[in-house]
């Protein structure tokens, strides 16, 4: 199937992750893998260090299989470990136990997320497909500070270097850093 007879128009602009040859078109192996991704179960598994053999049950502290992402990955950050998964849903896990701290939408930035979530300057950032990155206080009781959008997507997950972010979308690269005091103020 080339991507012009696809049934499903959301194929399209993901067709490189299904297209493993890149010639255009979904063989039998293309299409078997894509059936097979559609199965797989995803988990977070918290596993203590120094086993041998099958540790499942001696080693694995807990268990997540529910509301994972797809493809952003987890951030550990202040002792939360949050999960950012496709509908801006955002999941604060304590890490001890995998309790559930807090669960909701990036509301304003309720979309597609191939960005992961990172930290930087006391607050997290994240940048959907769309378009729209939000500024979330961190905590068991996250909140969602602002969102803005830049009207293009963006794939690309946010950088922080320093006092700098840097935010790639489809068309060109941002840099944000916090302005500098006035000495005259």
């Amino acid at each position: 199937m080339s991507k012009d007879e696809t049934p499903d128009p959301t194929l399209v602009p993901l067709w490189f992750l299904y297209d493993l040859n890149a010639d255009g078109v979904l063989d039998e192996r293309d299409w078997n893998y894509l059936l097979a991704r559609g199965k797989t179960l995803n988990g977070l598994y918290a596993i203590r260090l120094g086993g041998r053999g099958d540790v499942t049950k001696s080693h694995v502290i807990w268990r997540s299989e529910k509301n994972m992402p797809n493809i952003p990955s987890p951030l550990y950050y202040n002792d939360v470990l949050y999960l950012l998964r496709e509908g801006g849903i955002l999941t604060a896990f304590r890490p001890s136990d995998g309790r559930i701290l807090r669960q909701g939408r990036v509301e304003g930035a309720v979309d597609t997320y191939y960005a992961s979530p990172i930290a930087a300057d006391g607050k997290i950032i994240t940048a959907s497909q769309e378009g729209k990155v939000a500024v979330i206080r961190p905590g068991a009781d996250w909140e969602v500070i602002s969102v803005g959008s830049f009207d293009e997507e963006i794939w690309s997950t946010p950088a922080a270097s320093g006092k700098q972010v840097f935010i790639r979308t489809m068309k060109a690269l941002y840099c944000f850093e916090k302005p500098k005091p006035d000495a005259n103020a």
